[in-house]
């Protein structure tokens, strides 16, 4: 009976962190695509930027 309950308990762990990792795995796509989106807002800011900056210097010379 013992062997029994301890096998029980060992299952029920094992699928508790699997499912655990499964969810983990999501969290972290959904991080990288937020990052991703934020990375190319980031990156057309910088080109428009730099956009900005060559005009003014094309007026003051």
């Amino acid at each position: 009976m013992r062997t029994i309950r301890l096998s029980a308990i060992l299952v029920a762990c094992a699928l508790a962190l699997s499912m655990a990792g499964c969810n983990g795995n999501q969290d972290l796509r959904i991080q990288n695509d937020t990052q991703r989106r934020h990375i190319a807002d980031l990156e057309s800011q910088l080109a428009a930027n730099k956009l900005e900056v060559q005009r003014l210097t094309s007026e003051l010379a």
